[in-house]
């Protein structure tokens, strides 16, 4: 098995900037969750959403950019002077069709990869991955048993559409019960990028701080979500066993999309209930930033992963070991095991040195 180092990551949401600052963000209680200033739900109620930058009346492609250029811009600011390489492989991660993605969405965002990647003296070989929301985990499966030195995961998606959320609402998925950034049950509209520069050379002189990539479960759940039939865990159970091996005892740190979707909370449960570390898996801190930045669609396993090495690298947290969880409505589970190397000092991941702040002000597109 190859072993891949998550050399740098990038991450922009409803937020602001920085996997280090979300990591803060998180622990602090920060929100984006804000009200929608003109949309109203089919019961005429208010639509609280997740808005890294003000709302755009239709769909555009500038708006997607604009997060990539945020995550893009975090994750080069950390390699510093370090090379892409001259040619190097591009994972971009997008959602399914659906209503209210911008026309020529694809052909656009693989044009302004290939131009961020030429910025950096390296050409872009852009694969799109359109699998949802753990679509990144069977990439980065794929890296582990890969020979390639650099590899760039982006996974970027935005809910803010106004004929995504009118499509939410129709189909009963949107929130209710909500006031402010206190969201009963249902999806919170968000957006956001993550970027992910993965390396098989030695990191270099701040290897000791760089997260491991340590192992990848993947699974998928037969029973659709809302059937008659209740979801038992089985399937997460077996990514979660393929994800930690022999044993759980070393991971402390849970980072989900558990969110206000009451099932993932529950399927959590019932996994880790059949798994032998039981125990272990229960004590974890958990970490779940969906009610804070929203959905991020398939932007959502990048966006953990950036938000789980943040802890690590930094040593923020007391956690050595993240277990990155995400349960997608199509059936997709992923888990993703991270690790801070041993004697890994607090204060070696480079600050990034740019500004940070709580978005939703900025309008994307000027």
């Amino acid at each position: 098995m190859t072993r891949v180092s998550l050399l740098a990551t990038g991450l922009q949401t409803a937020l602001g900037t920085g996997s280090e600052f979300h990591d803060a963000a998180v622990r602090g209680g920060a929100t984006g969750v804000r009200e929608h200033p003109w949309m109203v739900s089919l019961q005429g109620e208010p639509v609280y959403c997740a808005m890294a930058f003000a709302p755009d009346p239709e769909p555009t492609a500038a708006r997607w950019c604009a997060l990539i250029d945020g995550a893009w811009g975090d994750a080069m600011s950390r390699l510093g002077n370090v090379d892409l390489e001259s040619s190097i492989d591009v994972v971009l991660c997008l959602p399914r069709p659906r209503p209210g993605l911008p026309e020529a969405l694809e052909s656009s965002l693989v044009a302004h990869v290939r131009r961020h990647a030429g910025e950096r003296g390296a050409s872009a070989r852009v694969h799109v991955v359109r699998t949802g929301a753990a679509g990144a985990g069977a990439v980065l499966a794929r890296a582990q048993t890969a020979t390639r030195h650099r590899l760039v995961i982006i996974g970027v998606d935005t809910w803010i559409e106004p004929t995504a959320i009118e499509t939410l609402d129709r189909a009963r998925q949107l929130h209710r019960g909500g006031h402010g950034a206190v969201v009963s049950w249902g999806l919170v509209p968000g957006e956001g990028a993550a970027v992910l520069v993965l390396t098989t050379d030695e990191p270099g002189p701040h290897a000791a701080a760089v997260p491991v990539l340590h192992a990848v479960g993947l699974a998928s759940e037969p029973t659709p979500v809302g059937s008659s039939r209740p979801i038992v865990g089985r399937a997460l159970a077996g990514a979660l066993g393929a994800a930690v091996g022999m044993s759980a005892d070393d991971a402390d740190l849970v980072v989900s999309d558990f969110g206000a979707a009451p099932w993932r909370a529950e399927e959590w449960a019932l996994a880790a209930l059949a798994s032998p570390d039981t125990a272990a898996l229960l004590a974890c801190e958990m970490v779940a930033p969906a009610d804070r930045w929203g959905d991020l669609g398939a932007a959502t396993l990048p966006a953990l992963i950036a938000l789980a090495a943040g802890g690590l690298a930094v040593g923020r947290r007391r956690a050595t070991r993240a277990l990155v969880v995400t349960m997608c409505a199509d059936g997709d589970r992923a888990v993703v095991h991270l690790e801070r190397p041993a004697g890994a000092p607090h204060d070696e991941w480079p600050a990034s040195g740019r500004v940070q702040r709580l978005a939703g002000a900025t309008s994307a597109t000027g």
